[in-house]
């Protein structure tokens, strides 16, 4: 600052040296003192800058007008004016541009003042009496040139701010104590959503949290940031990631903080890029979820082919093993011990048919007749079957919705969900306890079913069934429908209860989930699909005799030996002709040649050389009036579609005892 002592406002000093340069500048004179106004101009001409290049004003209020009219490119400004003294002359030059050099010229040698003014935004202060004109013209392109490297300076900040502001990443700068210097707008604005003090320059790095749980926020950015500062500084680069806890698990927060260093002209400073990645962790997290869910689906599809694959054959055994077994029972005295052995192997073959039962339930294989269902009804009707079930000790609460809608699926599997659910449910009551069982109409929106592989948006039926039991941790959740296994102990369950469940909910479109808390019970809630068609109504069955035995005569047509001989033995047993096939080149051949009428053939549904549907076929190109009823020990495309069977196709599961096979070869042979 070129300035020295003057007792009072004198004349400039006259003797100087011309100053040339190409460069032409604008310049406002603002003097209240003719006499000190051409001479300062005079000195300013001899220095290269002409009269043109100067324009004149001796009060502020005439300055300012000059300056919205004309653009200067400097100021050379005496503090003591008529309309206006001191630094409120500055101020208001100030105010009115800020882009232009400003060069107080005073007789005040007052180095406090010059140090204000400087501060205030002038460029220099020059005291009238102890400058010559060189320096003068030296000091206004000094200062012209100042203010253009600050121009120059504001316009890359602006740029770079507004960089800042662009980027989606929180961005916060800190000086070498830690304190915050810059923030951007990202950061400016999630502070405003998450009530941080909007005032963040100027503070602690502890300030530039996400979460408005104080402590957690100091004690997570001072290990992170915070007591970092100083390796920062010293070059070191930091990237992590921050998980915040919030107060709820759907607000839960993931943010990767970049924290580098760099230096310009000052000190060194510390910068911090702050994004937040919770759509990706959450996307992440969802795929997995996704990912787990399309493994599981597929290992229960393996499981499923595998139990279908096996379920036929065995069935056929079954069969065998059953029929065999009752015809033995009826001709042995139940007095001899025999009887009693016979009994305990029947009891064996019904397990392990309920067994295979099972196994098809859980692979969606089982033959199912669907019918137009209220939820409510059907269970409503199992009410006291399940008290029984589950024992009058445990307390059974029912809470249907009004206004249920109807769903489509075989009655008898409502009764398989519902048993297996309340028994499941009674094992994990130690004493006594609650089950209750809930209806309830629900839609399902698009966000609930993305994260569930399957499950389609939509209007469902929801059947809750729900204990006061013992609850499952989260590994014993992901194992649940999972066949064979069970936290029961050795020889108290089969562990497909609620594979079963499973099977019978997908298989009919549905989805089902559980939740469950140690020691506060557990929640299965199954997803119906609502039935949008129009009601179905029931055909009447004609009445089964007594006695269902017959007269007429049926082809019969079975691969396996053994079972062909059983079935054969069976009917004739009930009074029926039977013609036996072991092969459908053969059936066909006997319904060609036989003189006699056929009223009934019963094929199995898979066979090596042609399917029973196409059997069937050619028989009623034969006989045009025959009836038939398929039987298998598992389903097929041939006879239904997906596991349903077509509307009006008469059907018997293997295996099947002979009471049964009487009544429903009766049923169909009175069947319109």
């Amino acid at each position: 600052m070129a300035m020295a002592r003057a007792e009072s406002k004198g004349l400039l000093m006259e003797a100087g040296t011309s100053l040339s340069s190409s460069a032409k500048l604008r310049l406002l004179l603002v003097e209240d003192n003719p006499g000190d106004a051409d001479l300062v101009a005079r000195m300013l001409k001899e220095n290269g800058i002409v009269p043109a290049q100067i324009q004149r004003a001796s009060l502020l209020s005439e300055a300012i007008e000059q300056l919205k009219k004309q653009p200067v490119d400097a100021i050379i400004l005496d503090l003591g004016l008529p309309d206006s003294t001191g630094l409120d002359t500055l101020r208001a030059v100030r105010m009115e541009s800020l882009e232009v050099a400003v060069l107080v010229l005073t007789g005040l040698d007052d180095e406090q003042m010059g140090l204000a003014a400087v501060a205030e935004g002038a460029e220099d202060y020059l005291v009238k009496g102890l400058i010559d004109g060189r320096v003068l013209v030296r000091e206004l392109r000094y200062a012209v040139e100042r203010q253009r490297y600050k121009q120059q300076l504001r316009e890359s900040m602006q740029f770079l701010n507004a960089s800042m502001d662009a980027l989606s990443a929180n961005i916060a700068i800190l000086d070498e104590s830690g304190a915050i210097v810059f923030v951007n707008r990202a950061w400016r604005a999630f502070a405003a959503e998450n009530g941080i003090k909007p005032e963040l320059v100027g503070e602690g790095a502890n300030y530039l949290a996400v979460c408005d749980d104080a402590t957690g926020v100091e004690a997570e950015m001072a290990k992170c940031v915070a007591e970092r500062i100083r390796e920062v500084l010293s070059g070191k680069r930091f990237l992590f990631e921050m998980e915040y806890p919030c107060h709820s698990p759907y607000e839960q927060r993931w943010f990767i903080a970049r924290v580098t260093s760099f230096q310009g002209d000052g000190p060194r400073r510390a910068a911090i890029a702050h994004e937040n990645i919770t759509t990706r962790k959450r996307a992440e997290a969802e795929n997995a979820a996704l990912e787990a869910q399309l493994q599981q689906a597929q290992k229960m599809e393996s499981v499923g082919r595998l139990a279908g694959g096996v379920a036929h054959d065995f069935n056929n055994m079954l069969a065998v093993i059953l029929g065999y077994t009752e015809m033995a029972l009826d001709n042995v005295n139940p007095s001899l011990p025999l009887h009693a052995d016979l009994q305990e192997v029947r009891t064996a073959a019904k397990r392990s048919a309920d067994l295979t039962r099972q196994l098809l339930a859980f692979a969606s294989k089982q033959v199912i007749m669907p019918k137009v269902l209220d939820l409510n009804e059907a269970v409503a009707s199992m009410l006291k079957m399940l008290q029984r079930l589950i024992g009058e000790d445990m307390q059974l609460n029912w809470h249907p919705e009004a206004n249920l809608w109807p769903v489509k699926m075989d009655p008898s599997q409502i009764d398989q969900i519902l048993a297996n659910l309340c028994v499941n449910a009674r094992d994990a009551i130690a004493d006594t306890g609650r089950i209750t069982i809930e209806t309830e109409n629900r839609s399902v929106d698009e966000h609930y079913s993305a994260g569930h592989a399957d499950f389609v948006p939509g209007e469902y039926v929801l059947l809750t069934v729900s204990d006061s039991g013992c609850g499952m941790d989260r590994e014993t959740q992901k194992l649940v429908f999972e066949p064979f296994f069970t936290t029961k102990e050795m020889g108290k369950g089969t562990g497909l209860g609620l594979a079963t469940v499973f099977g019978i909910v997908k298989q009919n479109g549905g989805h089902i989930s559980v939740y469950s808390e140690m020691g506060r019970g557990t929640t299965f809630t199954i997803y119906l699909p609502r039935y949008a068609g129009e009601a179905e109504v029931a055909g009447t069955q004609n009445a089964v005799e007594d006695s269902p035995r017959g007269t007429e005569t049926i082809l019969l047509t079975e691969d396996e030996p053994s079972f062909l001989k059983l079935a054969r033995i069976l009917l004739e047993r009930q009074g029926y002709t039977v013609l036996a096939a072991l092969t459908p080149d053969e059936a066909i051949r006997l319904a060609r040649n036989h003189e006699g009428k056929v009223h009934l053939l019963m094929t199995d549904v898979v066979m090596p050389e042609m399917s029973g549907r196409d059997l069937a076929q050619n028989v009623s190109s034969l006989i045009p009036q025959v009836k038939c009823l398929f039987m298998s020990g598992y389903t097929a495309d041939v006879i239904a579609h997906q596991g349903v069977l077509d509307k009006g196709t008469h059907f018997i599961q293997k295996p099947f005892s002979e009471s049964v096979l009487a009544s429903k070869v009766r049923e169909v042979l009175d069947s319109e």
